[in-house]
């Protein structure tokens, strides 16, 4: 007669850590306008950090960096507003948004030859800009 093996134990199927739930841009928007201006920067950056990478313009990951900047920029932290502005025109090279608080940041920041250079590419790109 043959031998039967013993079954096998079935393994229990392995779990990963639970995820904290994606956070989507209106989350972050409802942060910032609830005043909540630490936590809307965490939302973006998680947003930010979510976003797909493709190569060539990516005008929609310039306004995410654009509205973490302007966060920043509201906190008086220049030096982040600029680096958030900084990596969204590397996203978008012509975003205005993104030229104009890089424009703001450097002024803040006393850089103001920078300042009006990033200005002058805002009415280059757009000559009836009321804020540049």
């Amino acid at each position: 007669p043959k031998e039967v093996a013993p079954a096998a134990k079935p393994e229990a199927p392995k779990t990963e850590p639970a995820k904290p739930p994606r956070r989507k841009p209106t989350d972050a928007e409802q942060l910032a306008a609830a005043g909540d201006a630490a936590e809307a920067i965490a939302a973006w950056g998680d947003v930010i950090d979510a976003h797909p990478r493709r190569p060539g313009t990516d005008r929609v990951l310039a306004g995410y960096h654009a509205k973490r900047g302007q966060l920043h920029f509201d906190r008086d932290d220049a030096d982040a507003a600029r680096a958030d502005a900084d990596r969204g025109l590397k996203a978008d090279p012509v975003s205005v948004v993104c030229l104009m608080l890089r424009g703001r940041a450097l002024h803040a920041q006393r850089k103001h030859g920078q300042a009006i250079s990033a200005l002058q590419r805002v009415l280059s790109a757009e000559p009836s800009h009321a804020d540049a």
